[in-house]
């Protein structure tokens, strides 16, 4: 059996009772989880997460 990896990324300041997206991503991660119980979810919240700037001077 292959195990895949599932990559959830948020990024509202919403909370998830706000965000229809998030409620709707929540339902199919949810679901996901139930068909897939093997497979690795990773989830980051890019609005809280402290990501750096990425502008020209970066590259």
């Amino acid at each position: 059996m292959i195990m895949s990896k599932v990559l959830f990324v948020k990024g509202t300041p919403q909370s998830e009772e706000q965000s229809r997206s998030t409620q709707v991503a929540r339902a199919f991660i949810n679901e996901y989880k139930e068909v897939n119980p093997t497979d690795e979810i990773i989830e980051v919240d890019v609005y809280y997460a402290n990501v750096p700037l990425i502008d020209a001077d970066f590259f």
